[in-house]
């Protein structure tokens, strides 16, 4: 019994140490997109910095955040982007080349997907909103 006992404690604290490298993986991915909001970012990019396997690390980013590693790098860009259209005049072409999209019509078309509404129509409604 004492032996089952043993085996049973050393498989959970393996499992816990797996599970704090995970959370330093995460951590470190989420460091690396931030680093990296303005270029295009790839999950073959992310895996070779924190040397794991890019089919694991999307696992276990999904696991831990609950969404995917691209929607997630996605969400990030676009709060970036959100944040500078509301809080200064640059041109929003400039802020789509600053969070790394070189084609303003797709940076428009996601901005739009994940928040409701365009670009011009954010800025516009902070202007009046401010006024």
């Amino acid at each position: 019994m004492k032996e089952y006992i043993d085996r049973v404690l050393d498989y959970l604290k393996e499992n816990q140490a797996a599970g704090a490298g995970q959370e330093n993986h995460i951590e470190l991915v989420k460091r690396y997109i931030h680093e990296n909001l303005d270029k295009d970012i790839h999950r073959e990019d992310i895996a070779r910095q924190v040397h794991l396997n890019e089919d694991y690390l999307s696992r276990i980013f999904k696991k831990k955040m609950g969404i995917s590693l691209k929607e997630y790098i996605i969400s990030e860009k676009i709060s970036v982007a959100r944040q500078m259209i509301r809080t200064t005049m640059l041109p929003i072409s400039f802020i789509a080349l600053k969070i790394g999209y070189s084609n303003y019509s797709n940076f428009s078309k996601t901005y739009k997907k994940v928040t409701g509404i365009s670009p011009t129509e954010e800025r516009k409604g902070e202007l009046s909103e401010n006024e």
